[in-house]
């Protein structure tokens, strides 16, 4: 893992050491549930919990992922609103009275 520490320099970010942390942590979880299995230790309740939390993680990086994309397209679509109403005012034709009436 000093590997991943060490890029911090060469990535500028702050978050290298949460990424480490993060793998480092799924190694140990891997390696826990690798030594159980060859002991003979049943570990069906540690696939569930990890289920679990990948679906939990999934789950929230979808809604940060929608809520940022909403926050920063309204902002967008509030300075081009405009544009695109008169636009497609334009584009529409007015309606013709039918041969019926």
């Amino acid at each position: 893992m000093d590997a991943i520490m060490r890029t911090r320099a060469a990535t500028h970010t702050a978050y290298t050491r949460w990424f480490s942390t993060g793998t480092r942590m799924f190694l140990y979880f891997t390696a826990t549930v690798i030594g159980f299995d060859t002991m003979g230790i049943d570990v069906g309740i540690l696939y569930v919990f990890a289920r679990a939390l990948a679906w939990g993680l999934a789950a929230a990086v979808a809604i940060g992922v929608g809520v940022s994309f909403g926050w920063g397209g309204r902002e967008y679509v509030a300075n081009h609103i405009e544009g695109w109403m008169s636009s497609a005012s334009q584009g529409t034709p007015s309606p013709q009275p039918s041969d019926d009436d």
